[in-house]
């Protein structure tokens, strides 16, 4: 560095620079260096691809998701921008904490393309799998419209849905490795510490439940612009708090069943799971979605008079009639009202023709338990059939299939010259005949006895009748 200095740019300046100066330029050029050098790590491309093809594609593919996660973002606009930088900011003080704490640093990384923070970390997971994780399972939750802390526990269980696959397959084909010798990393499941599982699953519930809790204190329910700074608080807040949360539920449900009393991982990960499936449980029991808000809009059946009737096809001739219109002052559907429109009234004609264009609003149901119940029974009873129908199949096709003599001897006309099942059975006899020639003399040979040992019965060598004896000899 200093010969480039001195020979790039101290050369041509118009001023000459005394040795201390020059110095000091070198030692904060230097240090910059080192800093940059430290931020971010380049590697070739080409001996990558050769070495570690599947690297190369996990890092490419998730680059793109994080592109698409991104995009998503910036088309919905308002909170959920907010939310993705939440996510990044959530993925550089997760990564961060190996350096405040050595004892935390339990994976290493292949080097990709890009690594930050000292090639400890590559530049994909902080864009990339961090969002492909949690900002994806934190937007589809939302869709859900639980309760807060169902929708918590709900983000949770799928963030360690979507971890599972990627940790396993990251772990076998070497994108990262575990540390050798850690305590806490015994337990696994196929090589992924189960420790590591639950800890992706603990923080995509501490950050759901803290971003709640931030925008819930500070923000109003309806987004403004102009609060920007406390929007980006919000999200800024909710990342150091979720980081803090997770540690809390770490030290409860790991650090004390597992490092103090010697319980194996897979109770405690357990018993986690079970606590945030049941929280979700009765979060979509209790979740009562004001589906009377619903406000359908699109062409509906015609608004008209009660009284005209119109004659409808009929296979046999039968008469058959129907109301022509939709009679609002009549209507029999439990489903669907009017009460969601200004004034709850249609107007039946328009530009001199019937109304079929229109908005109807939806109704709170009435037996939302049936509902749930019947579902649920339906699908578990169709897949149960459908998985024994496939096994059955499955079995069907395996069973092996008997052959009759009669296609035996055909298949094996040209091979032995079989022309008819009677020249079949005389193959048969023959060849049993011979058998049993070869199973007597066998017998004899082993009863023979020689005039040196009575008492040896086995065919030996010297016992045979071709074999040359010493006294022949």
């Amino acid at each position: 560095m200093e010969y480039l200095l001195d020979s790039r740019v101290f050369n041509y300046l118009p001023f000459t620079i005394c040795p201390n100066t020059r110095k000091n330029i070198i030692s904060i050029v230097m240090k910059i260096v080192t800093a940059a050098d430290w931020l971010c790590k380049t590697r070739e491309l080409q001996p990558l691809i050769e070495n570690h093809p599947t690297l190369v594609v996990s890092e490419f593919v998730y680059t793109v998701l994080w592109l698409l996660s991104f995009f998503c973002a910036l088309r919905y606009g308002s909170r959920y921008v907010y939310t993705w930088v939440g996510v990044y900011l959530l993925a550089v003080f997760t990564e961060s904490i190996k350096f405040a704490d050595e004892s935390m640093n339990v994976m290493f990384y292949s080097q990709t393309m890009l690594t930050v923070m000292g090639m400890r970390t590559p530049l994909y997971l902080l864009c990339g799998i961090y969002h492909t994780l949690f900002y994806t399972s934190y937007i589809i939750v939302k869709r859900i419209r639980l309760k807060w802390w169902g929708e918590a526990a709900a983000n949770g269980i799928l963030v360690f849905l979507l971890s599972l696959p990627l940790q396993m397959m990251g772990t076998k084909l070497l994108w990262w490795q575990w540390y050798n010798g850690d305590p806490r990393l015994i337990n696994t499941f196929y090589s992924v510490p189960l420790v590591v599982l639950a800890w992706y699953a603990i923080l995509g519930t501490s950050f759901n439940a803290s971003l709640y809790l931030f925008r819930k204190g500070l923000l109003r329910k309806e987004y403004d612009w102009k609060r920007f700074a406390t929007e980006f608080f919000c999200v800024f807040g909710a990342a150091l708090f979720a980081i803090c949360l997770a540690t809390l539920q770490y030290i409860i449900f790991f650090h004390i069943l597992h490092d103090i009393f010697q319980i194996h991982s897979i109770f405690p990960l357990a018993l986690l799971l079970v606590i945030y499936a049941i929280t979700v449980l009765k979060a979509l029991l209790n979740s009562k979605r004001d589906y009377d808000l619903l406000d359908i809009e699109g062409i509906h059946q015609a608004v008209g008079s009660c009284g005209e009737m119109e004659q409808i096809f009929s296979p046999f001739g039968l008469p058959l009639y129907r109301r022509k219109y939709f009679c609002i002052e009549e209507q029999k559907q439990k489903l669907f009202d009017l009460h969601c429109i200004p004034g709850g009234q249609l107007s039946e004609i328009v530009s001199g023709e019937p109304l079929e264009y229109y908005a109807i609003c939806g109704t709170n149901f009435e037996n939302r338990a049936g509902y749930i119940t019947f579902i649920w029974v339906y699908c578990v009873m169709v897949l149960f059939i459908i998985f024994y129908v496939t096994l059955l199949c499955v079995v069907e096709i395996n069973k092996p299939k008997a052959c009759s003599c009669t296609k035996t001897m055909q298949h094996s006309d040209d091979r032995y010259g079989f022309k008819s099942l009677k020249n079949f059975s005389l193959y048969e006899k023959k060849l049993n005949d011979r058998f049993s020639q070869r199973a007597l003399d066998d017998t004899e040979l082993r009863h023979r006895l020689t005039p040196v040992s009575k008492k040896s019965r086995l065919p030996m060598p010297n016992r045979l009748v071709d074999y040359p004896s010493k006294s022949s000899a």
